[in-house]
């Protein structure tokens, strides 16, 4: 199949002989880079065999975005941003194990949403502290709530928690107002769809700014 890709250029000598094609998709890597990758891998295979470090593999996880959540508890007057209440931090560490998988609703294991029922229970709060933190929340695009046919679902706003490495794009419409702090507090909903694809970038470009 080789001869099925296009050749995009040409290793050449310091004479401008050329030794080699570069085809299409083809990918190269400096002896540096390489070196470096061994050593860091032979060191790391030594750091398990002398028993200071040892293999750490969860069956199950979810992410936090770190910087965001450090963003949350600062308040930010000039934006009118305010940081989380004690209660609001108490309830979304309760919830971070229950966010789905690409669409951020909470729910069981077993795939089935969780009522205000079991968010008492989860985050044992009373009723109307509950009612209270996920009214807050709701205000500030860090909890949505939604209705289908099977009744009330809660969630959470991805720039907080998610699983896995991509997400529901309808959660952009669910929290559109909602102030990403990491982009210096801009609206999710006005950030364009190209945009997106370099939110990485954007917040590296950022992370010196005063919320972090």
């Amino acid at each position: 199949m080789e001869n099925m890709r296009e050749i995009t250029g040409y290793i050449t000598d310091l004479e401008g002989n050329k030794l080699k094609e570069i085809m299409e998709g083809d990918r190269f890597q400096s002896g540096a880079s390489l070196d470096a990758f061994r050593t860091k891998k032979i060191r790391e295979e030594a750091a398990l065999v002398s028993g200071d470090k040892q293999e750490w593999n969860l069956e199950h996880f979810f992410k936090g975005h770190i910087p965001e959540i450090r963003g949350l508890m600062k308040s930010i007057p000039e934006q009118m941003m305010k940081s989380l209440s004690v209660y609001e931090r108490s309830f979304l560490f309760s919830i971070a194990t229950y966010v789905g998988y690409e669409d951020c609703c909470l729910k069981y294991d077993n795939g089935i949403c969780l009522d205000f029922e079991a968010l008492i229970d989860i985050s044992g709060m009373s009723r109307g502290m509950l009612s209270k933190v996920l009214g807050d929340l709701k205000q500030a695009d860090i909890i949505y709530k939604g209705v289908n046919s099977k009744g009330i679902q809660y969630f959470v706003n991805p720039w907080i928690y998610c699983k896995g490495v991509r997400i529901n794009a309808v959660l952009k419409t669910m929290f559109k107002n909602y102030h990403v702090r990491v982009l210096g507090g801009q609206q999710w909903g006005k950030v364009g769809i190209f945009d997106d694809v370099t939110l990485a970038q954007r917040v590296r470009q950022v992370k010196d700014a005063t919320i972090l």
